[in-house]
């Protein structure tokens, strides 16, 4: 099987997708960097919608400290600035997925559909893995 696909489903939570879907956040926070290439991240919406949601395509992806990412993108990245250094907390670096092309599946997807638990944060996908999530989102 080829690894190389650099597609991800990432847990992300229900406020922050629908402002995803809306188009007002246009970057994903995140604590940790990739350890290879993504270009599509699958939208897993958390609790309580707890479905497959839609995915966005990967423009590029950012890393600096807290303080910078958050001067650079703060008006973009849909958190308030409380939360924004709460979730960062002491860490040294930060992680920013910015986003292009977000679609919203026509049918959300249960996840036990596809013999896969909700990721703590992210887990890396097959292409057969998106094109059978593509399919049951009706896209």
């Amino acid at each position: 099987m080829d690894n190389s696909t650099g597609m991800v489903l990432m847990s992300i939570h229900p406020q922050y997708v629908d402002l995803i879907n809306s188009g007002e956040k246009k970057i994903e926070f995140r604590k940790t960097r990739f350890l290879r290439p993504i270009n599509k991240v699958v939208i897993y919406s958390t609790t309580p919608v707890s479905k497959i949601v839609g995915y966005f395509d990967v423009d590029t992806i950012v890393s600096s400290t807290p303080a910078l990412l958050w001067e650079e993108y703060n008006r973009v990245g849909g958190i308030s600035e409380k939360d924004f250094f709460d979730y960062y907390g002491s860490k040294i670096e930060a992680i920013g997925i910015k986003i292009k092309n977000a679609i919203q599946f026509d049918k959300k997807i249960d996840i036990s559909a596809l013999n896969l638990t909700p990721p703590q944060s992210y887990k890396y996908l097959s292409e057969e893995e998106f094109e059978k999530i593509c399919g049951l989102g009706n896209l």
